[in-house]
Parts: structure tokens; sequence; C-alpha cells
């Protein structure tokens, strides 16, 4: 059995839990994707916060990153890396495209 991250022993899922919500989540169930929402919100707004000083926009563009995950979630590809990492990429766009982003930064995206 994987060893659960600290984001799954939060939700007090199995590392398999989240897995199948993962696969869940690419086939647009809303229950799976509500579940996965409310177990990477925090790391998603911890992530805005810091490179957004004002609670109120990190708090709208966190809103934005979980509406544009779910308009896209069919595209979300569970065997190719993790949910998290997918959301992290669609923060990055999306600080981007609000030109809130060091492109310096950009890393993660240019070895996936």
């Amino acid at each position: 059995m994987a060893q659960a991250s600290p984001y799954h022993r939060t939700m007090h899922l199995s590392t398999e839990d989240f897995e199948e919500l993962e696969r869940r989540v690419a086939q647009r169930d809303a229950a799976a994707f509500d579940t996965l929402r409310r177990a990477y919100q925090g790391l998603v707004h911890k992530f805005v916060e810091s490179k957004v000083p004002n609670p109120s926009l990190a708090s709208e563009i966190t809103s934005q990153i979980f509406r544009t995950a779910w308009e896209k979630c069919d595209r979300y590809a569970w065997r190719d890396f993790s949910y998290h990492v997918w959301l992290i990429r669609i923060t990055n766009k999306e600080l981007d495209d609000r030109g809130l982003l060091d492109h310096r930064e950009q890393w993660l995206d240019r070895v996936l």
C-alpha cells in the first residue's frame, strides 16, 4: 500500500481512495470533484496567497481555479500525474494570465 500524503491524511482517505476519486473526476463525477476540491483547496489557496497579497483577490482566484478545474476535468489524465500537480498547473496558468506569476517559477510546467 502506498503511503498517504499529508493531504490524504487530512481527509482520512487512503491513497487508493484518492486514486479512485481522481479517476472519477476524469469522468466528470461532481461528488468526487467536490471531495478533492475540499482536500486541495487549502493547498491551492496557500500557494495563491503567497503570490497575491490581497486576501479577497486570493480567494477569488482560488475559486476561479476550481471552476476551471471542473470545466476541464475531462482533460485530466489521472495516469499521467497526480491531481494536485494538475491543480498547481492550472494555478500557474491562472496567475500567469493575470500577470501575477514570476516566469522563473514556472519550472514545474517545463518539466512535466
